[in-house]
């Protein structure tokens, strides 16, 4: 599960996607979102398949509906061990 407080308000047009970053590969796209009004997330992590596979997990802002790989640098990336 990720969980945040207090996140600043989103442009209407952009999204905020979780990412699986492989041991090897392009990263895998697991979800986004939003903050709520409250500035609060959250979110059910992916299916321990992905897991198994993870490295890292990254967020990154992106246009509203996602993107097949991230456009931005991601705001946050987290070792997976």
């Amino acid at each position: 599960m990720l969980a945040s407080d207090n996140m600043p308000p989103m442009d209407s047009g952009r999204t905020l996607q979780l990412w699986v970053v492989p041991r090897q590969g392009s990263p895998i796209s697991v979800g986004i979102f939003r903050p709520n009004t409250a500035g609060q997330v959250l979110v059910v992590m992916p299916p321990a398949e992905a897991m198994n596979m993870a490295k890292a997990l990254a967020i990154s802002d992106e246009p509203a509906g996602g993107s097949p790989q991230p456009t931005s640098t991601p705001k946050w990336v987290g070792p997976v061990t």
